[in-house]
């Protein structure tokens, strides 16, 4: 019991601290809690959105997509760093670069999903293309890598590689054929 009230202490203060904006919901989509950095962000109270429709956030068009997401995560695979469109309480639509992490209960099922959520603004660095390009490859089911002329790999990214034998450290360097093996 004393441990079950550390781990809500600790929560607690994360949730109160935390300048990004914190959330999680339910696989049914219901918001569960909501952090001060949420409030910030999406401008509702933790009393207003606590136990509403996680889709309250989505804009129209993210809806099919928040969709496949709760489907997704059902099913054990899911985008964990995507950017998104989310609604703010006055109704604008936010661009924001979402983390997400799943929330298992005791058997290790996915009970709940964490979302940490930044917005872009005018005033933050623009994100390079080459980020971009990274972050929307790394929720595909495959490798890019890019290499010089000797063909060894110079870099790479891709959901893929964490089925792979091999640590992300140990490719630079490595020739395509020796990848390929």
């Amino acid at each position: 019991m004393l441990e079950n009230s550390r781990v809500a202490r600790l929560l607690a203060a994360i949730l109160s601290s935390a300048e990004d904006g914190l959330l999680s919901f339910t696989l049914n989509g219901t918001v569960r809690t909501w952090s001060r950095g949420a409030e910030r962000l999406y401008g509702y109270t933790e009393a207003e959105i606590t136990g509403q429709p996680m889709t309250r956030l989505c804009y129209v068009q993210e809806a099919p997509k928040y969709d496949g997401l709760v489907r997704a995560a059902l099913a054990g695979q899911f985008p964990h760093c995507e950017n998104a469109e989310r609604r703010h309480k006055d109704g604008t639509i936010l661009r924001v670069c979402v983390s997400r992490m799943p929330i298992r209960d005791e058997r290790g099922e996915i009970v709940e999903i964490l979302e940490s959520g930044t917005a872009f603004s005018s005033h933050q660095r623009e994100i390079s293309d080459h980020e971009e390009l990274r972050r929307i490859a790394e929720q595909m089911p495959v490798i890019l890598w890019t290499t010089d002329r000797d063909l060894r790999l110079t870099s790479h990214c891709g959901s893929a590689l964490p089925g792979s034998k091999l640590r992300a450290d140990e490719l630079a360097g490595r020739s395509v054929q020796e990848y390929l093996k």
